[in-house]
């Protein structure tokens, strides 16, 4: 298993936004076993929020 982590704004989040290609990396990641997180100093719903709608998991 690997684990991968990402900072949010300006890297995965743009502009209210997430891009295509990052969330389907993302899931294959993810389909293979490994873990994907969120580095980030916002607070929990800072994240929760606005991802929602990305289905980041």
């Amino acid at each position: 298993m690997k684990i991968l982590a990402s900072d949010f704004d300006n890297t995965l989040y743009f502009h209210n936004s997430m891009k295509e290609n990052d969330l389907k990396a993302i899931k294959k990641f993810q389909e293979k076993g490994n873990l994907f997180g969120i580095c980030t100093g916002r607070e929990i719903n800072g994240i929760i929020e606005p991802s929602k709608e990305f289905d980041i998991q």
